[in-house]
């Protein structure tokens, strides 16, 4: 069963950010995870969104999601996000 990690953030420090994105993609790949969406609210058709950025993580499944997130390589990237960022992080289960 497919599992994303789903991100949603506002961004405080672009230039930090950045940093952060340079650490954590290479991540990604490694734990053979993939990019499924990265972008922008444009429109907010009902509700409001409490942060306008998203990033959509697929993982083969929950257990390889938790393994990406607290590995040593990513957990070394979590604090440039956490420095550059307000964000929630969560796993949704297919």
């Amino acid at each position: 069963m497919a599992a994303y990690v789903v991100l949603r953030l506002t961004i405080t420090d672009a230039e930090g950010f950045g940093g952060y994105v340079a650490k954590a993609e290479p991540t990604v790949e490694a734990s053979k995870g993939e990019f499924v969406f990265r972008g922008k609210v444009s429109d907010e058709l009902e509700g409001s969104s409490d942060h306008p950025m998203t990033a959509v993580l697929k993982f083969a499944d929950r257990d390889s999601a938790l393994a990406w997130y607290n590995s040593p390589a990513y957990q070394d990237a979590v604090g440039l996000r956490q420095a550059a960022s307000d964000a929630v992080v969560v796993v949704y289960e297919d």
